[in-house]
């Protein structure tokens, strides 16, 4: 095991063996694994879904650093990974919870401003996801943590924007091409509206 300060960002990136280092490292923690569980626990979860969000916030970090040549942790990996278990538990959450028919959903939504609205924020229809293979990889991402109901500072956060203001300006900006979309599919619309 080594220290985690002051990793050498690039051979992480190109040494599988220091990233197993840096994984077993990591794993070994026990401080970051007992604040993840009791986070979890916390929130209604269970020891199963602490193990489940450890593994998937880990797996998330290795692929920011893989994915982001610049990406360079200045501060504690740990309160870097505790953050990504807290959004991966909300997100698991809300999917878990997400299972009630379109109606129930949408009642009681306080954004929505109109019919092209609600067709954005039902995310477990298949048809749905089909549509979004229309946007973006950007507005994809962007939408999908939207129709999570995530806030645009956390959508920032996400996305890397500088302000919450850019990541209001994405989501107007992929919210209107997909409106678009729907408004020369008609037929589409109807579908996902169940009509």
């Amino acid at each position: 095991m080594f220290e985690l300060e002051n990793l050498n960002w690039d051979e992480v990136r190109k040494s599988e063996s220091y990233r197993e280092q840096l994984c077993k490292t990591i794993l070994a923690d026990m401080t970051l694994k007992t604040g993840i569980r009791e986070y979890i626990k916390n929130n209604s979860g269970s020891d199963e879904e602490a193990k489940e969000v450890l593994q998937e916030s880990i797996v998330r970090f290795f692929q920011k650093i893989m994915s982001d040549k610049d990406f360079k942790l200045e501060k504690d990996i740990n309160a870097y990974i505790f953050g990504i278990a807290k959004n991966v538990f909300i997100l698991l959450k809300r999917k878990t919870n997400n299972t009630q028919s379109f109606e129930d959903y949408t009642k009681g939504q306080n954004e929505i401003e109109s019919e092209d609205d609600r067709l954005l924020i039902y995310t477990n229809n298949e048809l749905y996801q089909s549509v979004l293979t229309h946007s973006t990889e950007t507005c994809k991402k962007v939408l999908m943590y939207w129709s999570y109901s995530y806030s645009m500072e956390e959508i920032a956060g996400f996305m890397s924007y500088q302000s919450e203001m850019m990541a209001r300006k994405k989501k107007h900006e992929c919210l209107k091409k997909l409106i678009d979309f729907f408004k020369n599919n008609q037929k589409l619309k109807n579908q996902l509206l169940g009509r």
